[in-house]
């Protein structure tokens, strides 16, 4: 029984790292310095429902500016 639950937590182990190896990307995905693109201040705010987050992003506005 114990070779067995040895054996069944090397399994999960052995993919659960080959899942996060593989999901792990590299750095070529645009995560460099400027995720924006522009050198202007533009603040990009992404919310699922703007009505709902409208003072969270204006408070984002004013801390960012």
């Amino acid at each position: 029984m114990s070779t067995l639950r040895k054996l069944l937590a090397l399994g999960t182990t052995l993919s659960l790292s080959l899942t996060l190896a593989a999901c792990s990307g590299g750095a070529d995905s645009g995560a460099s310095g400027n995720a924006g693109g522009d050198s202007d201040n533009t603040l990009t705010v992404w919310a699922w429902d703007p009505a709902f987050n409208i003072y969270a992003m204006e408070e984002a506005a004013k801390v960012y500016q």
